[in-house]
C-alpha cells in the first residue's frame, strides 16, 4: 500500500498506518512504545473519528454506493461480536468463563488466589470495561444499546466462510513478515511510588535484592518471577523467606522453623493445598462431583 501511494505522488511523511480504537488502554500502550520499527504511525480514538466519517459518508452516499464493489467484504457474524463479552471464550473447549468490568475481574482473580472453589477452568476471558469494548471510554454510543445493535446485526449477517480475496495470500504473507508484535510489559515506573528520587532508590534496592534471589523464576512464591518478588519485598508486600529455595536454605541453617515455612506456603497458596485432591486439574477424578459436596447438600 505504501509503495502504491508513493507511486501516485504521495510523500513518505504523508503516509502512515493508524490504529482506530475505542480503548484508552490500547492508546496508552501504543503511545508508550519506545521502538522505532513499529509499523503503527499513530492511534485515533473512535469517538474523534466517528462523527467525521459519518458526515463524509452522508455527503457521498451515492459515490460510496458506486464503489461498493471495490470495498472489502463485510465482517462475518463472529467478527462483529468479537469485541463483546464471551466472544473469545465461546471458541474454546472445556470450562470457560467470561468476566467484564475491572472490579469484577479483580474480585474474581482474588477469589481464585484465596479460595479453592474456582477450579478446572481452561480459559478465562477478562475484559476491563463493562460490556467489554462496547463499554470503552471512547465509544460514541451507550454500551447497552451498542451491544444490542451488534448482536442483532450479527444475527442478520451471513457468515462468510470463504474469504479468499481479502486479504490476498500474498498480502497476508507480507503482513506476517512486516508486522512484529512485541510482548506487552508493564511500565517500570508503575511498580514504584513517590517522586523520581524515591523511584530510583527503589529500583536500586530491587537490583540489590536480586543478588539474594536464585533467578529461577519458578513462580512458587506466588510472584511470576524473581524480579517481581524483589519489587514486592521492597514495597513491603513480601519477604525474602517467601522464596521456597531461600526457605530451604534458612531451614538448613536453623534460621527458619518448619512450621513457619509451612505457614508461608499456606499464606501464598491457601490452606490444605498440599493435601491429596483427586478432583484437581489433571487428577483422576477431574470434572466429577466431589463426594464431600454431595454430603453438604444432604445435610
Amino acid at each position: 500500500v505504501q509503495e502504491d501511494l508513493q507511486n501516485k505522488g504521495a510523500e513518505p511523511q504523508e503516509i502512515g498506518l493508524f490504529y482506530i480504537t475505542p480503548c484508552a488502554a490500547k492508546i496508552a500502550e501504543i503511545k508508550g512504545q519506545h521502538t522505532t520499527d513499529s509499523p503503527i504511525s499513530g492511534v485515533i480514538n473512535m469517538d474523534t473519528l466517528y462523527n467525521k466519517v459519518n458526515q463524509v459518508l452522508a455527503r457521498n452516499s451515492h459515490e460510496a454506493e458506486m464503489n461498493r464493489e471495490r470495498m472489502p467484504p463485510k465482517l462475518s457474524s463472529c467478527e462483529m461480536c468479537w469485541s463483546l463479552t464471551n466472544s473469545e471464550a465461546c471458541h474454546f473447549e472445556g470450562r470457560t468463563l467470561a468476566i467484564d468490568e475491572i472490579h469484577n475481574v479483580i474480585e474474581f482473580l482474588e477469589r481464585m488466589e484465596t479460595t479453592n472453589n474456582v477450579q478446572n477452568v481452561d480459559f478465562l476471558e477478562l475484559r476491563a470495561c463493562d460490556r467489554s469494548c462496547a463499554g470503552g471510554a471512547l465509544t460514541p454510543e451507550n454500551r447497552f444499546l451498542a451491544t444490542e445493535r451488534l448482536g442483532k446485526r450479527a444475527e442478520k449477517n451471513e457468515l462468510i466462510k470463504d474469504n479468499v480475496n481479502f486479504p490476498s495470500e500474498k498480502a497476508w504473507k507480507r503482513m506476517q513478515q512486516d508486522i512484529h508484535i512485541e510482548p506487552i510489559l508493564p511500565m517500570a515506573k508503575l511498580n514504584y511510588t513517590g517522586g523520581i528520587e524515591s523511584v530510583l532508590k527503589q529500583m536500586s534496592q530491587v537490583r540489590e535484592m536480586m543478588c539474594y534471589l536464585p533467578g529461577i523464576d519458578c513462580g512458587a512464591c506466588g510472584a511470576p518471577g524473581c524480579k517481581v518478588l524483589a519489587e514486592d519485598i521492597i514495597r513491603g508486600e513480601a519477604q525474602l523467606s517467601s522464596c521456597l529455595f531461600l526457605q530451604r536454605d534458612l531451614e538448613h541453617h536453623g534460621r527458619l522453623s518448619g512450621e513457619r515455612a509451612y505457614a508461608l506456603i499456606e499464606k501464598v497458596w491457601g490452606k490444605n493445598r498440599l493435601e491429596k485432591d483427586c478432583y484437581k486439574r489433571g487428577a483422576k477424578l477431574e470434572g466429577e462431583t466431589r463426594t464431600d459436596d454431595l454430603d453438604k447438600k444432604d445435610n
